[in-house]
């Protein structure tokens, strides 16, 4: 068996690696940043981190400052880059378990007893996960990518894992599947932490760099990961063929949108240090960056948001006139308040960003229960609901982002609660599909909508 090693990045161009090896590094060190702050925000009971012996001290403080112990698990070896596995040439330093005070015995004993199912539940990896962990690394895998139960490779970007070698990851886990969606719920929340603790550049373009086309290759217990930019290659489990996994993904341009000596990569602990926090008389804290709506909605000004919701507004006039109306992706709620008008009709939201739902909730107060927190594809059969809603607002790459069995099934609930459905995409989407919103709508499984001036349609959803 070839020993476990990690060789790489190797860049395609000089001019490639100036202009994306800092974003690289950035974005590994995001994931550094919400592994402990995972834990201290309460979306994970512990983790695991692996430390110089310097940083002990610094952690032990941190940990104790959030109510939670350090358990020290044993010596490992640190990467001298930006890596993720633990090279040869590395420095030493400790594996540590930051853990609530009563789970610190569970944890030492799980480490001694190599218990990977305690160890995997302790740091909140679905069961499921936990159960295919069993199945590969703990029947000796060094990898696992291959034995990942889909057919094809395309999960959501926030949840790819190919890139897990780099640290560049939202997934604390190796999926039991690329369309496992405990594993897509627990890398939303992990990227929304991130965007609500201020490091939504950094959120972006993780985000982006795991969007890439990827191709992953293994043969004789050696795996190549490709990408646009670089390749690199590691220890995997050996295959006498070679085995072949590819990730469509999205690449427009070699050079970043802007250069990373503007985009200063502030760490967790400098964020909390200058960061402007004030306390309200309930106990909560809330950190003060305030953005604009037109930001939080995903959009370059006011001026670029208002002409975009005036094309879909165009396009639902003749629809609008009862509700109650639904903004699959609602941001701040901005669309869907202006659907409505000044009239009584119903506006319901979901989103999965924190800020926006936040907008919406205080400046439509009177709905504000009707404005949450659900991923779209799963957010249509509320109990509290309406039955049918006259019109939803919807980007069909929103069901192309889901995994195949999870669109499905919201085209089928699509069918079921609504009776219209106003399709539209901005630049980023309509740029990779020549048919345009037409082909979009197919593409995602959607009939070919009524077409609007501007770029928006209609789809009856008795055409579905």
């Amino acid at each position: 068996m070839i020993p476990e090693f990690f060789r790489g990045p190797v860049w395609i161009s000089e001019e490639a690696r100036r202009a994306w090896e800092p974003r690289l590094k950035a974005a590994s060190a995001l994931w550094q940043v919400l592994e402990r702050a995972s834990v201290e925000h309460g979306l994970r009971r512990s983790c695991l981190l692996m430390v110089h012996s310097s940083e002990l001290p610094a952690v032990s403080q941190w940990a104790a400052k959030i109510g939670k112990q350090v358990a020290v698990l044993g010596a490992c070896r640190l990467s001298g880059s930006y890596s993720a596995g633990n090279a040869a040439t590395g420095v030493d330093g400790f594996k540590v378990a930051v853990t609530p005070e009563q789970n610190v015995a569970d944890w030492h004993r799980a480490y001694q007893e190599n218990d990977n199912e305690l160890i995997g539940a302790l740091l909140g990896f679905p069961k499921c996960c936990r159960d295919f962990f069993a199945e590969t690394w703990g029947k000796g895998s060094r990898d696992g990518t291959m034995q990942m139960k889909s057919e094809e490779f395309e999960p959501l970007a926030v949840s790819n894992i190919l890139l897990r070698w780099l640290g560049i990851r939202f997934v604390p886990h190796l999926p039991c599947s690329s369309f496992c969606r405990e594993t897509d719920e627990l890398a939303i929340e992990m990227a929304g932490l991130g965007d609500r603790l201020g490091f939504r550049t950094q959120v972006a373009e993780a985000l982006e760099i795991l969007n890439w086309p990827m191709t992953y290759t293994t043969l004789h217990g050696v795996c190549e990961v490709t990408t646009p930019v670089l390749k690199f290659c590691a220890s995997s489990d050996y295959f006498a063929t070679k085995r072949v996994v590819k990730r469509e993904g999205v690449f427009n341009k070699l050079e970043p949108p802007h250069p990373m000596d503007k985009v200063q990569y502030v760490s967790y602990s400098d964020r909390l240090e200058r960061a402007d926090i004030h306390h309200d008389h309930s106990g909560h804290t809330e950190e003060c960056y305030h953005l604009p709506e037109w930001a939080l909605n995903g959009f370059s000004s006011l001026e670029a948001m208002t002409k975009s919701h005036r094309i879909v507004l165009d396009a639902a006039a003749s629809l609008v006139k009862r509700g109650p109306l639904l903004d699959l992706g609602c941001g701040t709620g901005r669309l869907v308040a202006d659907a409505a008008g000044i009239s009584e009709i119903e506006i319901y939201g979901v989103d999965i960003n924190d800020k926006a739902l936040a907008v919406a909730h205080q400046k439509y107060s009177r709905a504000k229960d009707r404005f949450r927190k659900i991923p779209i594809a799963s957010c249509l059969n509320q109990k509290d609901w309406p039955a049918c809603f006259e019109v939803a607002f919807l980007m069909p790459g929103r069901i192309l982002e889901m995994p195949v069995e999870l669109a499905h099934h919201f085209r089928q609930q699509l069918k079921r609660y609504v009776r219209y459905v106003v399709v539209y995409a901005y630049s980023d989407w309509l740029a990779k599909y020549p048919g345009g919103l037409e082909e979009l709508c197919l593409k995602a499984g959607l009939p070919s909508p009524l077409m609007y001036e501007g770029g928006a349609g209609v789809i009856s959803t008795e055409l579905m």
